[in-house]
Order: structure tokens, then C-alpha cells, then sequence
């Protein structure tokens, strides 16, 4: 199950369009080129799917999508059916569409939900067996909640793919890797630990992209020399991922020495855009002062894939300082899809309008059980609604 035969598969389907054609037709999908009437798409929907797919666009490094053989009411299989299918075989060209906002017709859409890995802790059968539960077709866990499967790429390949489940990517960290990103004396070393995860783990899944959380904050905040320092070192990566196959994608986050608005627009203007992406988190970005909207807007460009959470709702519009870990620890920061500290309908609604072709992940934590979030299976269910009901993703 290789990152060719699934575009060998698209390529298929697309009845008449050859990979030739398709390299002819390079630009973004903008709106224009997106839109089909939704007559013609409730009434023919795989020949809208051909329309929307006739040029692709979409984000950098987007990974060859899936893999899910969706069943079309009215044409001989139901999803029902589908859903038995996809257990052995998952790709096949789906329908995906997001409604406007005034639910007039559909516009074009290949955006595909993959499960973070912070809510399983570490990374087990158990995991798959939700991630296939709840129908997401992609997992994105952390390399230092692997375990075993650290050293045993191939197997946990095999188990993926006999569920049905792509690795989109898997963030950095963990033993035996270096993640100093500020220090120059440990630039080399760092830079060589990820060119080896990349090298020997990802590239083994097909990964288009690498995650990757750039450390501690520093204790007095994070100055312009180490922003230059953390450009300097993501690029330095980041050459050497390119000559993989595989773009780096660094994540700013809280508590993390790109959290603050004022260091992501930093970082990314001190990188070559050619080198560099970056995935946003919608949550992180809020809790860190910015506004998720205009950032993921403002270096859409630069989008390798996109993290799903929310925040308290008393955060909607945040320009204050980052909370804490001390209140984090008293009460958890990451809320469910539908909280209200961020507003994930015009964010999904932006995606969709501007083309977006790639992963959306549900980068959760771990219920909290004192704070009445039920179980780990509760919570995935509790998201997966939010974008169906909600977002009216039709399917996953």
C-alpha cells in the first residue's frame, strides 16, 4: 500500500483525464474553477466529483489522499456496505463537499479528518481499533508515544494498512532525538536526528509532510536571535528532508518558542517558502493571542495540514497573555469542537472556499475524567459529530 498505487488509483478514476492532463492543469482551485451546482451534484455525484478534480491544487506536501471506497445511495451500494469494504480496501475516489453558508448547492472540497495522537498516550492496537470505530481514514501520532513500533515500522505499516488507516505523519520527540532548536552547538545533532526519522520512518508510510514541535520556551521568552536561530535550523531540516520527499512542517504551540502571533509571522518570513510550511492549530494560535482566521489565511500558501481543537469560551477573541501549565493543570485548556474560544466554521468554511486539499487532524488530549469528559472513545465521538453536524462534513 504505497504512496504511488493510491495515485495510480485517483488517477483511475478520473474517466478520460490522464496524468498528463492533470500536469497541465498546475494552478490552485480557486472558487471559480470549485463550484457546481448543487442539482447536478445531489443528483450526479460522481461526475461533480470529476469536474471539481479535473486540476489539482491544494496545499504543499499534500499527501496522496485515500483510500475510502464511499458507497453512493442509488448506485447499487450503500454506505453500509461501503463501511464493510473499507476495511480491506480504502481508496477509491470520494465525493467531498462543504455547504456554503447560505446552503446554496456545494462547493468542492478534498479535505480528509485524521486522529491526533496525544488522546491515546501511547500508541497501540487499541488506538487503531478506534480510529477505525469512528471511520477516520488518517492517524498523526507522536514519535515518542510509538513504543515498540518505533523499531518496528513495517508491522505497524502492515496493521494500518489492513485497517484501512493512513500515518499522515508523526511529530518529533522522543528518545534518542535531539530537539534543540535554539542552540547552535546542537544544531548538527538535531538536524541529524530528524533527517534520520524522516529517512527511516516516515518515508516507509509516504509521508509528504514532518511535524515538528521546536522545544521548551525559553525561561525569559523567546528574542529575535532565537527565532533567527530556530529559522536557521528548521531550514537546515528542512533541505534535508526536501531531498526525501518530505516537507517540514513546524507547529507553533504554547509554551513552545513559537506561540506568540508577532514569533509564527516571524518564523515564516525568515524561511524560504520553498523549504518551509507550517501546520497551524487552531486552538494554539488562539491561546497564544492570535487570531486562527487570519493567520491560517495570511500563510495559506504555506499550509502543509491543519490541527482541529477548541478553547474555553471565554477565550473567543484572546489577545492576552499565554496561559499557563498551572492552569492547564487546574482545569484543561483544549476543549471539544464546539467550546467556543475558536470559531471553526468560518476557519472550515475558508478551507473549503480557497481549495484546500489535504489533512485536518483532531489534535485532542485525554479526557479528564474529574472534569466530565468520559472515556477517549466518548470524545472522539464528540468531535467526529461536531464536523459532520456542524461543519456538514458529509464524510471523514
Amino acid at each position: 500500500m504505497t504512496a504511488k498505487n493510491a495515485k495510480e488509483t485517483r488517477e483511475e478514476s478520473k474517466v478520460g483525464l490522464t496524468h498528463k492532463d492533470t500536469k497541465a492543469c498546475p494552478e490552485r482551485k480557486s472558487r471559480e474553477h470549485q463550484e457546481i451546482q448543487g442539482e447536478d451534484l445531489r443528483r450526479e455525484p460522481f461526475t461533480a466529483n470529476l469536474l471539481r478534480t479535473s486540476c489539482y491544487g491544494g496545499s504543499r506536501g499534500r499527501q496522496e489522499m485515500p483510500k475510502k471506497r464511499w458507497g453512493i445511495k442509488g448506485e447499487g451500494l450503500t454506505n453500509k456496505d461501503a463501511k464493510k469494504s473499507q476495511r480491506v480496501v480504502r481508496r477509491s475516489l470520494r465525493v467531498s463537499a462543504g455547504r456554503n453558508e447560505d446552503e446554496e448547492g456545494y462547493v468542492a472540497s478534498e479535505i480528509y479528518f485524521a486522529m491526533g495522537g496525544a488522546i491515546f498516550g501511547a500508541f497501540t492496537e487499541a488506538s487503531i481499533r478506534l480510529i477505525t470505530k469512528h471511520d477516520l481514514p488518517g492517524v498523526e501520532p507522536y514519535r515518542g508515544w510509538l513504543g515498540e513500533w518505533l523499531d518496528r515500522p513495517a508491522a505497524l505499516k502492515d496493521l494500518l494498512d489492513a485497517n484501512g488507516i493512513q500515518l499522515i505523519t508523526a511529530s518529533n520527540g522522543g528518545r534518542g532525538q535531539s530537539c534543540e532548536f535554539i542552540d547552535p552547538a546542537k544544531r548538527a545533532e538535531t538536524v541529524s536526528d530528524h533527517e534520520a526519522f524522516c529517512r527511516d520512518f516516515l518515508n516507509l508510510f509516504g509521508c509528504k509532510h514532518f511535524k515538528i514541535n521546536m522545544g521548551r520556551r525559553p525561561e525569559n521568552g523567546t528574542t529575535v536571535a532565537d527565532i533567527k536561530a530556530i529559522a536557521e535550523t528548521v531550514t537546515e531540516i528542512g533541505k534535508r528532508t526536501r531531498d526525501l520527499g518530505v516537507t517540514i512542517a513546524p507547529h507553533p504551540h504554547i509554551w513552545g518558542p513559537i506561540e506568540r502571533p508577532d514569533e509564527v509571522r516571524a518564523l515564516l518570513d525568515q524561511t524560504d517558502p520553498e523549504i518551509v510550511s507550517w501546520i497551524p492549530d487552531t486552538a494554539q494560535l488562539n491561546l497564544g493571542g492570535g487570531d486562527p482566521v487570519q493567520l491560517i489565511d495570511e500563510y495559506y500558501d504555506r499550509l502543509a495540514a491543519v490541527h482541529f481543537k477548541d478553547s474555553k469560551a471565554r477565550y473567543r477573541g484572546y489577545t492576552g497573555p499565554t496561559p499557563t501549565k498551572e492552569m492547564h493543570q487546574e482545569e484543561i485548556l483544549y476543549k471539544d469542537l464546539g467550546a467556543g474560544g475558536v470559531g471553526h466554521p468560518p476557519i472550515y468554511k475558508m478551507l473549503v472556499d480557497r481549495g484546500y486539499e489535504g489533512w485536518v487532524t483532531l489534535d485532542l488530549d485525554p479526557p479528564r475524567a474529574n472534569e466530565g469528559e468520559g472515556s477517549v472513545d466518548e470524545k472522539i465521538g464528540i468531535n467526529c459529530r461536531y464536523l459532520k453536524e456542524t461543519l456538514h462534513v458529509p464524510n471523514l
